[in-house]
């Protein structure tokens, strides 16, 4: 994390100028990690953060053991005076130089986990306002998931910003979310939005993937897996060399040129124009980027595969 923009406006003009809010953060635990925002008034009804202990907070919950407290957030007053009615809120985390290229409409290194419209009061004295609602309206806009997509894509859509694992030895739920080694974390991703959803290919159901090959021989056993053709430029099956247009939620594999597996990825939309795909990367952190499957091929000697949920 290497920097945000925390903007808010109100409805109407607050009794001050300056005040401390925090955004605080909530673990599966109950434990809450607080962020200090130091809000002053940059123009009509308009303020704007400063934030005096850095990213410290922020930094400790992408380190293995604290993702779970991206799960739960609030604006939260503790103790000031003044009455905020809220009208619009946004915060922006910064990270540095994310995997891949960003979309060509957005800065991928630029998250806004929180942009949007609310209607709630921060009152004065002790006092919190959810934001988990605004959250997630704010990433599905983002990446542009709306009902119409699965449930996969909007799980994944709901992690947007988010960073780190859960760490080995997390007891939370029935699937610790990525717990392995840094190396391994791509596929962990990828196959635990999987596992979540119910999906089973071939038998496989993408519980304690450690490997991004183990994911491909699955898809590969299955007859489910699609390879890109140069010559052809399309997405061809394995077996019978019927092309195929990958869909929202399929599996995006990179493979170097001495054909090790590389990288996993769950795909979010075909470019067919441009022969390239928006993917949900992640966990370090978690979002989009744009993955140019022809020309890496062709100039990296890269090879790309689809798995078809």
């Amino acid at each position: 994390m290497v920097g945000a923009r925390v903007e808010l406006r109100t409805r109407t003009q607050p009794e001050h100028n300056n005040w401390t809010r925090h955004l605080s953060f909530k673990n599966h635990d109950g434990e809450y990690k607080r962020w200090k925002l130091d809000f002053s008034r940059k123009s009509d009804r308009l303020y704007s953060a400063e934030f005096p202990d850095g990213f410290e907070v922020l930094n400790s919950m992408i380190e293995p053991g604290g993702r779970s407290y991206w799960d739960s957030m609030y604006l939260e007053n503790r103790g000031g005076r003044t009455e905020l009615p809220l009208a619009h809120l946004l915060v922006e985390l910064h990270y540095e130089d994310p995997a891949g290229n960003s979309p060509r409409d957005m800065d991928h290194s630029k998250i806004p986990i929180l942009d949007g419209a609310i209607t709630s009061t921060l009152r004065a004295g002790n006092h919190k306002v959810a934001l988990n609602g605004l959250a997630r309206r704010s990433r599905y806009a983002w990446a542009g998931v709306d009902s119409s997509h699965s449930s996969l894509v909007r799980r994944v859509a709901r992690d947007l910003g988010k960073c780190g694992s859960d760490g080995p030895g997390d007891a939370f739920g029935k699937n610790c979310k990525y717990g392995g080694a840094v190396k391994l974390l791509c596929s962990e991703f990828a196959s635990w939005y999987y596992y979540q959803e119910d999906i089973e290919i071939g038998g496989e159901d993408f519980r304690d993937i450690v490997g991004t090959q183990k994911m491909h021989d699955a898809f590969v056993a299955a007859d489910r897996a699609y390879r890109w053709h140069n010559g052809r430029k399309a997405w061809i099956h394995k077996r019978t060399e019927a092309e195929y247009i990958p869909k929202a939620g399929d599996f995006l594999e990179r493979r170097g040129a001495d054909g090790d597996a590389e990288h996993a990825m769950i795909m979010l939309r075909w470019d067919a124009a441009n022969r390239e795909a928006i993917v949900f990367n992640g966990p370090w952190p978690v979002t989009l980027r744009r993955v140019k499957v022809h020309e890496e091929e062709i100039d990296k000697g890269k090879d790309y595969w689809v798995g078809r949920i």
